[in-house]
């Protein structure tokens, strides 16, 4: 059976080096890699020296034939100043696909969005009633990233006779994560690492990680259904409280952290980042095999 020529839009990215490792080691799909920076992709993929995959300029992408595009551009990064730019660079490159599957039908296009497309109210799990919340009164820079999935998914929908799969992130933890992100997982870690104090409030938060292997077979999935368009909330057998991730991190890798009873209004916005949505199992008959504490125990030893 002839291989899938599969492009890869930021494929330096946390998520995109996971693909490329499960693509390699699955011998799936011949893939062409794209990246601004060329020295940051051959140091990403060095040790896959004998994969099926070339490293390419965006300014080539059209001369390619693509049976599958994937976007992993706009990677949420909590500590980044999110600016127009990053809502146009983030557009840019998606439209530069569209474009292509305009011109090429059969091709299909997965993106990677997030769970934050559903507001900025997570008080409670979304469900595939929530409705959308943004107060546009109150906007800071975060809201361009916010804005760019919306925009991003609202276009993807627009064209319903081509091949596209938005993908919604939560959360995403693996050995390819940049500890220096400003992440909960990674705060955790460099904690353990550096022998410090972890400092939290006393409040408990729900948190979602999709284990690596489950992403991979989710994405698979897309790659094998045609004609169909949707977006999809990804997630995990069962998510996990802070509490439950400290409790365990302290008994098994010696974290110390201590409490205190100040409350920060981020943490009241996302006190439930996640998804109860099951159109991931009617929309691609999937049904994750691991929990979010797999997905952590499973990637912790490779960083610690």
């Amino acid at each position: 059976m002839e291989k899938k020529i599969i492009g890869i839009f930021g494929s330096t990215g946390h998520i995109s080096q996971n693909l490329v490792s499960y693509f390699h080691k699955n011998n799936y799909g011949h893939l062409v890699l794209f990246s601004r920076n060329n020295s940051k992709l051959n140091n990403s993929f060095k040790q896959y020296s004998d994969g099926d995959f070339i490293f390419e300029r965006y300014s080539n992408f059209s001369k390619h034939d693509f049976d599958v595009i994937i976007n992993c551009i706009g990677e949420a990064n909590p500590s980044s100043n999110y600016s127009p730019k990053y809502f146009s660079d983030v557009n840019f490159y998606d439209d530069k696909i569209l474009y292509y599957l305009k011109k090429n039908t059969e091709t299909s296009y997965i993106n990677f969005s997030s769970g934050i497309v559903h507001g900025d109210d997570f008080s409670s799990p979304v469900t595939d009633k929530n409705n959308f919340q943004l107060n546009l009164n109150q906007f800071n820079s975060k809201n361009f990233y916010v804005l760019s999935k919306i925009y991003t998914e609202l276009k993807h929908r627009s064209y319903h006779n081509l091949n596209i799969f938005d993908l919604r992130i939560f959360n995403f933890f693996s050995r390819h994560i940049n500890l220096k992100y400003q992440f909960l997982i990674n705060e955790l870690i460099n904690s353990i690492k550096n022998n410090t104090i972890f400092y939290t409030d006393n409040t408990d938060i729900v948190r979602d990680y999709v284990h690596s292997s489950d992403l991979y077979l989710i994405v698979k999935k897309c790659i094998n259904e045609k004609n169909n368009n949707f977006a999809i909330d990804v997630k995990s057998k069962k998510p996990i409280s802070k509490f439950e991730l400290l409790n365990y991190l302290k008994k098994q890798y010696g974290l110390k952290f201590e409490i205190k009873n100040s409350l920060s209004s981020s943490i009241k916005l996302k006190k439930n980042y996640y998804s109860k949505s099951n159109k991931l199992n009617k929309l691609l008959s999937f049904t994750p095999r691991f929990t979010s504490f797999d997905s952590i125990i499973d990637e912790l030893d490779f960083l610690l």
